[in-house]
């Protein structure tokens, strides 16, 4: 892999009712304590469909990000751009490395047997809300996002080697308009290969102080403008 280095924006996870009105990008959660201003937040829908996505962009929301909703039903998808517009849809995508399962295969070749791989090539799997397996393959699934209008995808993951960078790495060079990305269960974490080698461009971190610090590293390392500093801090 060779090292990659592109501005660099930030947004953070706000959460809880007290959470001010940002004056950068952010994302939290639907989880019933929201603050009562919206404004600049995109709002992530866990299980939420087209009626909460209508409900938070009255309330003010940015942008809302649909998820489970459009698992079950990816027509859901479809007809929040038509109605809200492509700018406030988007989706949130956590993500998992697919299982690799193993089977013995006797039809390639009738005098030998062997085990092969039902997945030769590392892909990432799309997750439920509760993070349960869904067989559907991300780059896939977000091709079918952009395709229907998605202006934002928020894919939260969690990489551990190079397989996983390269995979970050493909999905940038086709969809690197529309992606962000986040820690999907490890906050602690160097990012810093992510922006490198995956050339992540968008990241969301959380709202603390030492994600303060991290912040400035990684911006520092990025090489980004004063304003896309201003974003992240």
């Amino acid at each position: 892999m060779t090292p990659h280095r592109s501005p660099l924006t930030l947004a953070r996870w706000l959460s809880g009712p007290t959470a001010a009105s940002p004056t950068h990008p952010a994302f939290m959660f639907d989880d019933g304590d929201l603050p009562p201003r919206l404004s600049n937040i995109g709002v992530v829908l866990r299980n939420g469909g087209l009626a909460q996505a209508r409900a938070r962009l009255t309330a003010g929301a940015r942008q809302v990000l649909l998820a489970d909703a459009a698992l079950a039903d990816p027509s859901v998808i479809r007809c929040a751009v038509a109605e809200l517009g492509s700018a406030r849809v988007g989706a949130w995508l956590p993500v998992k490395r697919m299982e690799v399962c193993w089977a013995l295969d006797s039809q390639s070749n009738g005098d030998f047997k062997c085990m092969v791989p039902s997945n030769p090539q590392a892909r990432w799997e799309v997750l439920s809300s509760d993070m349960q397996r869904t067989g559907i393959e991300a780059s896939g699934w977000i091709e079918q996002l952009v395709l229907q209008g998605v202006s934002t995808v928020l894919v939260s993951v969690d990489m551990q080697d190079d397989r996983d960078l390269d995979l970050c790495a493909g999905l940038m060079e086709r969809f690197a308009a529309q992606l962000w990305f986040s820690p999907l269960a490890i906050d602690d974490v160097d990012l810093t290969p992510w922006i490198e080698f995956g050339q992540v461009s968008r990241l969301v971190l959380p709202d603390n102080d030492a994600a303060d610090a991290r912040a400035k590293h990684l911006l520092a390392r990025a090489g980004s403008s004063r304003r896309a500093a201003e974003l992240a801090l």
